[in-house]
């Protein structure tokens, strides 16, 4: 992902949620993306207290777009959408 982030399709599923998709649609929306680290260092911050990750599938690229030799994170909550078996 470079400094301006990339695109991705978002679809509406009624109300103000939604999800990440491949495939275009009436509900489906063009949304350009940012890189944590970018937003950071835009903002001129190196330091985050408190950091919630609850975006649809798409965390774990979120968490690869953090800059993590110029960055601490005190704490962070992430959400994890996999269901797990009993």
């Amino acid at each position: 992902m470079n400094e301006d982030g990339s695109e991705i399709l978002f679809e509406k599923s009624g109300g103000p949620t939604g999800h990440i998709t491949t495939s275009t649609g009436p509900s489906t929306t063009r949304m350009r993306c940012t890189p944590l680290a970018a937003l950071l260092r835009r903002h001129g911050r190196r330091h985050v207290n408190y950091l919630s990750l609850d975006i649809e599938g798409a965390e774990l690229s979120a968490l690869r777009g953090v800059d993590w030799s110029s960055t601490t994170i005190d704490v962070m909550t992430v959400e994890n959408a996999k269901q797990v078996s009993k």
